[in-house]
């Protein structure tokens, strides 16, 4: 008998499906890392909103509009994260909000005034952490 050298059709198959499953779950894996990263990214200016707003209103008594803090706090993030402060009762309190339509878990976080600084709402949900 002829002995043939190389891979048969079905064993090169096999190594092709193990390295599209291995492949599959690294791509999930990366991208719920990504997303978490965001997160932070987000959370972490929600809270310099909120410090910025302490110290605004530690000034004038009162919390400080969109304008008066600049886009620093109010431009979307690389991460896709937009954010908007909204002001109630005479600008005596406030509420910063972070939203992102394409994270389906974590769509909106908040941070609201009387709140612990680094502590907002994520919603009130871990998967937002």
């Amino acid at each position: 008998m002829r002995q043939t050298k190389g891979f048969s059709l079905i064993e090169l198959m096999i190594v092709i499906a193990i390295l599209g499953i291995l492949a599959s779950v690294a791509t999930n894996s990366y991208r719920n890392y990504v997303i978490k990263s965001d997160r932070t990214e987000a959370q972490a200016t929600l809270v310099k909103i909120a410090d910025a707003q302490e110290t605004y209103y530690l000034d004038n008594n009162q919390y400080a509009t969109t304008a008066q803090l600049g886009n620093g706090y109010t431009n979307t993030t690389d991460a896709g994260w937009s954010f908007a402060i909204a002001l109630t009762n005479g600008n005596q309190t406030f509420t910063a909000t972070a939203t992102r339509t394409d994270d389906t878990d974590c769509p909106t976080m908040t941070i609201t005034s009387g709140s612990s600084l680094g502590t907002g709402s994520w919603n009130n949900d871990s998967s937002c952490d």
